[in-house]
């Protein structure tokens, strides 16, 4: 593969993981309206569950901004830089630079961004 087809891979996956985080948007608007309406009893779990989508609303966008930077020709290095979230900017250099197995994400791990 030369480098502008890689490029052009990179830039096709980012506007689709773009897109599959618009779509995750709407799912958020529909769980977030289900919290306010749901039973008092109800809303802990409702509550986890809104912030479970957040959590992967957040790791896909900065996946989508991982694929944009290496789209432009940012070396991997630089573009593991726009990853804000720091347990999977650790979890993705670990993997990609060290070429060792990449740990699944734990449960409840990393740095979320808090009411962006």
């Amino acid at each position: 593969m030369n480098p502008s087809q890689t490029g052009a891979i990179f830039a096709a996956y980012a506007a689709e993981l773009g897109a599959i985080g618009q779509g995750l948007q709407g799912l958020e608007a529909l769980v977030s309206d289900h919290v306010r309406q749901c039973a008092p009893e109800a809303r802990p779990h409702a509550l986890r569950e809104a912030q479970a989508i957040d959590v992967l609303s957040q790791r896909l966008d900065a996946m989508r901004a991982l694929a944009a930077a290496l789209a432009q020709g940012e070396r991997i290095e630089s573009a593991l830089g726009v990853v804000p979230l720091a347990d999977l900017a650790h979890r993705l250099h670990s993997s990609i630079l060290t070429h060792a197995p990449a740990a699944p994400a734990a449960a409840g791990s990393g740095d979320l961004m808090m009411f962006d």
